[in-house]
């Protein structure tokens, strides 16, 4: 999953707000 994050940050974050909104919120740093 890091090695994703780092390749690709947008696709995952868009993955996550899809998977668990409340987890972005939950985790700025994300």
């Amino acid at each position: 999953m890091r090695r994703k994050q780092v390749a690709n940050p947008s696709h995952q974050q868009k993955l996550m707000l899809t998977v668990n909104p409340e987890r972005i919120l939950a985790n700025p740093r994300v």
